[in-house]
């Protein structure tokens, strides 16, 4: 993707949302809201959202005016709100674009168990379809893939295509 930066926002950036409920048990029986230390946090399950609720979450470029500026280029991973976005079911199988028959990894992260059980669960998309919460430490990472994504410049012309598989869009 080198050769296609110039068609690449910087600023738009990549949200590994964090965000906590305002109370415990809202997003799971387990939940303590709290975030930290040796507390079950759950993260992220309020409303699909395209706005990143903290900056410290908001991953862009070094070059970028906004976010943390933690990213050498700028590429992400797909959201799990980019997944709800795309008509994904949360645990019911879907047919779509992103259904390629693949494990994938989103960025968006579910939860976090008490420090020391050695658990961190993320959103994860089947090979059959269907989407839920994965833990992440102690898997083997072979077949599991990531989805690239990127944001295109606001200066960007769709020049032809219509964004199905057999007819992609064109960009200027």
């Amino acid at each position: 993707l080198l050769s296609y930066t110039s068609y690449m926002s910087v600023d738009a950036g990549f949200c590994n949302d964090r965000s906590v409920a305002s109370t415990a048990n809202i997003w799971d029986p387990y939940d303590t809201a709290l975030g930290y230390g040796r507390n079950e946090t759950y993260y992220g399950k309020g409303q699909t959202q395209f706005v990143c609720p903290q900056t410290n979450d908001l991953f862009t470029t070094s070059t970028s005016s906004k976010g943390n500026k933690a990213l050498t280029y700028p590429v992400g991973l797909i959201t799990f709100d980019e997944l709800i976005y795309a008509i994904v079911v949360y645990d019911e199988e879907y047919q779509n674009y992103l259904n390629n028959n693949t494990i994938y990894w989103t960025m968006s992260p579910e939860g976090a168990m008490p420090v020391g059980s050695g658990e961190v669960d993320t959103h994860t998309v089947f090979e059959v379809g269907s989407a839920d919460g994965i833990f992440v430490l102690g898997l083997p990472a072979i077949g599991y893939s990531v989805r690239p994504v990127i944001n295109l410049s606001s200066y960007v012309e769709i020049t032809g295509g219509d964004g199905t598989i057999d007819n992609p869009y064109v960009v200027k």
